[in-house]
């Protein structure tokens, strides 16, 4: 048998679902084909760096790496499920390359306060959940799809963003979501918006206050109050405000 298969060997697993390793000092894993899905909090606190998921795998449960050691981690395209606070506080995770993925939700708090410098959405994303990459401070960019329709409250918050491409047809982005970015300079849009009734919730990017340049989507009707509470920059940023109120 070859070295993947040691790896293989360690994963404890039932009905197809991975709950767990043999050996709990292992850092690399290899998933054999057979596991459509993983616990909760089956690896949280684990000493994992290296996983490579198998196609075929459909769901990540809830908190499953939270607070581990993974710093490198390869998705499959059949994953459907990403389960709240499934990467939170993992600090060695730089780079999270979703993009092939069916996923339709990143989930709440799935990556909070982790190490990630670069992360990769695939297109079929609709909704960025609650606190999903809060005090990420290392990930200065994130590509929205087209198809996003909702930015959950405190999504954003306190991360490393230096600016956000927001597609036109969003249909809400929540309170305070992109609040306390201390790098964020750039908001525009792009796309179509086929709907004219967006919300742009309380403090959306309040105390950005490097933020000189706004565009907001073009579905947005209205603005829930304090949008830029705050801001502060030498370029009078309320005269680079433009959208279609």
């Amino acid at each position: 048998r070859g070295l993947g298969d040691v790896y293989k060997r360690q994963l404890i697993a039932k009905d197809n679902i991975a709950i767990g390793l043999k050996n709990k000092d292992i850092t690399r894993l290899v998933f054999p084909e057979n596991i459509k899905g993983i616990a909760d909090e089956a690896f949280a606190e684990s000493a994992l760096e290296t996983v490579v998921l198998n196609e075929g795998l459909l769901s990540i449960g809830k908190a499953a790496f939270r607070n581990s050691k993974v710093s490198e981690i390869t998705f499959p395209s059949s994953l459907e499920q990403l389960g709240e606070n499934a990467f939170e506080d993992c600090h060695s995770l730089l780079a999270a390359d979703l993009s092939a993925t069916k996923l339709k939700t990143v989930s709440a708090q799935a990556f909070r306060e982790s190490g990630l410098k670069s992360v990769l959405l695939p297109a079929s994303v609709e909704t960025i959940g609650y606190q999903a990459f809060l005090g990420v401070k290392d990930m200065a960019e994130c590509r929205f799809p087209e198809k996003l329709q909702t930015i959950e409250e405190e999504a954003f918050r306190e991360s490393g963003l230096v600016r956000a491409d927001i597609p036109s047809g969003i249909k809400e982005i929540g309170y305070m979501a992109f609040a306390y970015c201390p790098a964020l300079q750039i908001v525009s849009t792009f796309g179509e918006a086929k709907n004219s009734d967006g919300i742009v919730g309380v403090g959306a990017f309040s105390q950005c206050d490097r933020l000189k340049e706004v565009e907001l989507p073009h579905s947005v009707a209205k603005l829930e109050g304090w949008t830029f509470c705050l801001l502060y920059t030498s370029d009078a940023a309320d005269d680079r405000i433009s959208g279609d109120l």
